[in-house]
């Protein structure tokens, strides 16, 4: 089972973008930016891709952070990632996407929708849904 935060697995869904950009170019028609062409293209391969595999939990974080010295507070903050990455895990592809486009890549909602083909609207409701969950989940388990 491979995940995308292991090198292979993220190298091969990058091979699959690239391809897609590359078969797509001719009808990429200049109305949006380059970038938010590609990432809209990424988005589609990575909710693709991910409903092709099955998820799986990795606890190797776990078993590192308690070998290193620091145990205690390298653990606290895996304990803490594990559960910020639990909580973002349970949310459906849709909704994750527009928390890590807005948060991890500094993109504006009116981008965001152009990326994932639906009114900036659908973009805002999204995100709603998505900050209220997380939070939700992460009071119920003393992180927020």
């Amino acid at each position: 089972m491979r995940l995308l935060n292991e090198p292979v697995a993220a190298e091969d869904l990058l091979q699959e973008v690239f391809l897609a950009a590359w078969q797509g170019a001719g009808r990429f028609r200049a109305e949006a930016r380059v970038k938010t062409w590609l990432l809209r293209i990424a988005h589609h391969q990575a909710v693709s891709w991910l409903r092709r595999q099955r998820k799986a939990l990795a606890l190797d974080e776990l078993a590192e952070a308690v070998a290193d010295d620091g145990a205690e507070e390298a653990l606290a903050r895996t304990w803490h990632a594990d559960e910020i990455r639990a909580a973002l895990d349970r949310l459906t592809p849709n909704h994750r996407a527009v928390i890590e486009l807005t948060f991890m890549h500094d993109l504006s909602y009116a981008e965001i929708a152009q990326i994932m083909d639906c009114p900036i609207g659908t973009v805002k409701s999204r995100m709603s849904y998505a900050l209220r969950h997380l939070d939700r989940v992460l009071a119920d388990n003393d992180i927020a």
